[in-house]
């Protein structure tokens, strides 16, 4: 009974595999990728998680061309990402659908118990209209709707059977943001495909895939952003979503603050999302003699501090505002890993066990290899805290 159990096990994969036109092969419950793309990982074999941060630099980057080439086709057609509104007013597109199935059909297909939590929803899919979610499913590369509707709908995000999943899995949960930053998406500007491995609710790996970011200056768009527990951060440039493996170790910027210095602050392009002008009270109250701020629309920001193209980046929204755990958890293991700070604003380590942070997490601060500056910070957002908005 166990061979025929084996043997119908590696069948139901192939299968699934073939269908989802996944980029792996499984033999035995391990997948097998050519031996030049193995080479190419800047990590080693022997370290831990190692299988899982290349299958998930695969699925980013495959997911990445999909969304690119979603954003493009609109784009060259003088129209706009076609979107809807969810519940929560936030819109969501065939490109946040086609990434989300992209990448959740290829873990699944390697760690089918492990924990699956997504922004998007497969009732969401379905309340779009039957062009919609045929585009969607084209976009991704499968066979049919029903196909990406069941590879959408492994994300779980109901907390009741997140706990469930949690014990059955050891507490493995996969995060994954399809396309953040949409309205940049939208607009034709930054966007990024984020997914993080937590254990524990602690992140171990990250993968950001940025198609517009160009921080090489080239011209040539496109940032692929890793990071595994104890093992530092890198990027591949330019061709980087065509599976370069050109790495380079990302390293966050150190910042002498002895005496008067200035400060590049990184934040995001919408109002909602940070309070501008608590947030340059706290950078006068810091005490640098001036500050620059850069906006940029969703986690690439955390590869611009984690690549020492900025000094900090706050997150301070309305006063009530839950974060949620896909918005935050990719970013803050990259920063970390390439040498920088990531806490709540009160300086707190944050936790990554539900789908939505604690009510206490009310703004997010994170900062270069800079310990001295995070703790100033800290201070001064805590004296200027009444320019919270209610």
């Amino acid at each position: 009974k166990m061979r025929q159990v084996k043997q119908w096990r590696f069948a139901a994969v192939f299968v699934l595999l073939k269908r989802r036109r996944v980029l792996a092969l499984m033999i035995n419950g391990r997948s097998v990728w050519s031996e030049a793309w193995r080479r190419g990982m800047p990590y080693s074999e022997s370290c831990m998680y190692y299988e899982e941060i290349c299958v998930a630099v695969e699925a980013v980057s495959k997911a990445c061309l999909a969304a690119k080439r979603v954003q493009e086709a609109a784009l060259s057609a003088g129209e706009q990402v076609k979107s809807q509104a969810k519940g929560d007013a936030s819109p969501v597109t065939i490109g946040d659908f086609a990434v989300q199935g992209i990448v959740l059909a290829a873990l699944a297909a390697i760690w089918p118990y492990d924990n699956f939590v997504a922004e998007e929803s497969a009732a969401e899919l379905l309340q779009c209209n039957e062009a919609t979610r045929a585009l969607a499913a084209d976009a991704a590369g499968f066979s049919c709707v029903q196909d990406l509707v069941n590879a959408v709908d492994l994300s779980n995000c109901s907390s009741e059977n997140t706990r469930e999943n949690l014990s059955r899995s050891q507490k493995r949960r996969w995060i994954l943001d399809p396309i953040d930053g949409t309205r940049g998406f939208l607009r034709g500007a930054q966007f990024c495909c984020a997914l993080a491995l937590a254990i524990d609710g602690e992140p171990v790996l990250s993968v950001l895939g940025c198609p517009n970011l160009d921080l090489a200056k080239t011209q040539i768009p496109g940032a692929l952003a890793i990071a595994l527990k104890g093992h530092g951060a890198y990027v591949a440039d330019e061709s980087a979503l065509s599976f370069s493996n050109h790495w380079r170790p990302l390293s966050a910027r150190k910042k002498d603050i002895k005496t008067h210095f200035n400060l590049t602050l990184v934040e995001g392009v919408e109002s909602s999302h940070t309070n501008s002008a608590w947030a340059q009270a706290v950078m006068n109250l810091s005490g640098a003699y001036s500050f620059d701020s850069v906006r940029l629309d969703s986690q690439a920001k955390a590869v611009m501090l984690a690549d020492g193209r900025a000094d900090c980046f706050m997150r301070l929204p309305t006063a009530g505002y839950r974060e949620k755990v896909w918005d935050v958890a990719p970013a803050v293991i990259l920063v970390q890993e390439a040498g920088g700070l990531f806490t709540d604003r009160y300086g707190r380590q944050l936790q990554f066990n539900e789908d939505i942070l604690s009510s206490e997490v009310d703004g997010l601060l994170a900062t270069g290899a800079c310990p001295e500056l995070h703790s100033k910070l800290v201070d001064a957002l805590t004296q200027t805290q009444y320019l919270q908005r209610t």
